[in-house]
C-alpha cells in the first residue's frame, strides 16, 4: 500500500470517528429531550387525573361514580379531555390506610402488588401481565414516589408500547368505602416518538454513508497535498543525482 492510500486511510477512520462521534451526542440528546417532554406530558396529565378525582361533588354521585370505577367503567374514568394518544387508570383498593402500609414490618403485600387490569381509556392490555411491582417498587410507591414503567396495550388489535406513571394516594372522598387508598396510572403512547427515532437513525446512517464517501475522497485529496513537499523533494534529489 503506498504511503498516499496509508494517509487516506488514516484521514478517512479520524474524520468517521468525528462524525460517529457527532451523530451519537445529536441522537441522545434528541433522545433525552423527548423523553423529557414525554415526562411533562405524563404529569400534566396526571395532574388533571387527580384534580378531576378531587373535585367536590355530591356522595350520592361520587358513590356511583366508585361502583362503576370498581366495575371497571371505562366512561367513568373518561370524562377528561387528554391528547388522544393518552389514557389514565384509577384502580381503587377500599377501605385501606396508607400509613398502615407503611409501617408494616412483615413480607405479605397487599393486592396492589398484583397485576394491575389495565384498560387505560381505549387501550386494552397484551397478554394480561399488566403492571407487577416488585417489593422496592412497592415500598417507593407507598412512601409516596412515582414508579415510571413500561407495558404493552392493544390499539386497534395492534400492540403499542406506552410509558406509564404510577402513583398510590391517600383518598378521603369515597363515601361508601370511607378512607380508600387509591392507584393512578396515567400511560402516554410511545409510536409517535418511536417512529420520529427510528426515522432520525435512518436519516444519519444514510447521511453517514454519504459521508464517508465524501471524506474518503477529501482524505485522499488531502493527503495528495500533504505528500506535495515530499515529491518536491524525491524531484530535487533525483535532478542532483543525475548531475553527478
Amino acid at each position: 500500500m503506498t504511503l498516499r492510500w496509508r494517509l487516506t486511510l488514516l484521514y478517512t477512520t479520524l474524520l468517521s470517528g468525528l462524525l460517529l462521534v457527532v451523530l451519537v451526542a445529536v441522537f441522545s440528546t434528541t433522545q433525552r429531550a423527548l423523553d423529557v417532554n414525554i415526562n411533562t406530558d405524563i404529569n400534566i396529565a396526571l395532574e388533571q387525573v387527580q384534580r378531576d378525582i378531587n373535585r367536590p361533588v355530591n356522595a350520592a354521585a361520587l358513590a356511583q361514580r366508585s361502583q362503576d370505577i370498581l366495575r371497571g367503567d371505562d366512561a367513568a374514568q373518561n370524562d377528561l379531555t387528554l391528547p388522544s394518544d393518552m389514557g389514565y387508570q384509577v384502580d381503587l383498593f377500599g377501605n385501606v390506610s396508607l400509613e398502615e402500609l407503611r409501617k408494616r414490618k412483615d413480607d405479605v403485600l397487599p393486592s396492589i402488588t398484583q397485576a394491575s387490569p389495565l384498560k387505560i381509556g381505549a387501550y386494552r392490555e397484551e397478554g394480561g401481565d399488566g403492571i407487577r411491582l416488585s417489593r422496592a417498587e412497592y415500598k417507593a410507591l407507598i412512601q409516596g414516589k412515582k414508579l415510571y414503567s413500561f407495558v404493552q396495550l392493544e390499539v386497534g388489535g395492534k400492540s403499542h408500547s406506552f410509558k406509564v406513571l404510577t402513583i398510590v394516594r391517600q383518598h378521603k372522598n369515597f363515601p361508601t368505602f370511607g378512607p380508600s387508598l387509591i392507584a393512578i396510572y396515567v400511560a402516554k403512547d410511545l409510536s409517535s416518538t418511536t417512529k420520529l427515532l427510528e426515522l432520525l437513525r435512518l436519516i444519519m446512517l444514510t447521511t453517514s454513508l454519504y459521508a464517508v464517501i465524501g471524506m474518503g475522497f477529501l482524505a485522499y485529496w488531502l493527503a495528495g497535498r500533504a505528500l506535495q513537499p515530499l515529491r518536491a523533494v524525491r524531484k530535487a534529489a533525483a535532478q542532483i543525482t543525475e548531475k553527478s
